[in-house]
């Protein structure tokens, strides 16, 4: 039985976004500065190279958020969507809702075109990694040689 319903987020939409986001800022023990969150999801809502995807469970209570950007890339030449944020509150886990929301999020890849699905995990969050693995995701790069393909970050001015 269908518990939750999944679309594509509007303006309406946005306090669910947020919450989801600090919510998952929480659980990787940081923060974002709330002040500015609100704006900043109505800029990416209407980025039309960004989507997110909401869930409610029946009540409209929001149980869960996912957020995919879109890009062309040299490396298939072709575009290929980038889940960058998935999150589900915690009285929603374990009901497939994270599942439900990355395969919405595949349908929309394809239907806009997509040849190809990245994301990144912390490798210690077994949870989802493992359910990635049995959506047929894979690490090409996970073998001791070339090494493990590590994220670098700079904040620029």
């Amino acid at each position: 039985m269908k518990t939750h319903r999944i679309a594509i987020a509007g303006h309406d939409d946005a306090r669910c976004v947020a919450d989801c986001l600090q919510g998952f800022a929480e659980w990787l023990g940081s923060s974002l500065p709330f002040d500015g969150l609100f704006r900043d999801v109505a800029r990416l809502i209407d980025d039309p190279d960004t989507e997110f995807f909401v869930a409610y469970d029946a009540s409209r209570r929001c149980a869960g958020m996912l957020q995919q950007r879109y890009r062309f890339s040299v490396w298939v030449s072709a575009y290929e969507a980038n889940i960058e944020d998935l999150f589900v509150q915690s009285w929603a886990r374990g009901k497939g809702l994270g599942r439900a929301l990355v395969e919405y999020a595949l349908t929309r890849a394809v239907e806009r075109g997509c040849r190809r699905s990245v994301l990144d995990v912390t490798e210690t969050n077994v949870v989802p990694l493992a359910m990635y693995e049995r959506m047929g995701f894979i690490c090409p790069r996970q073998r001791p040689a070339p090494g493990r393909q590590l994220l670098y970050v700079k904040p620029l001015p």
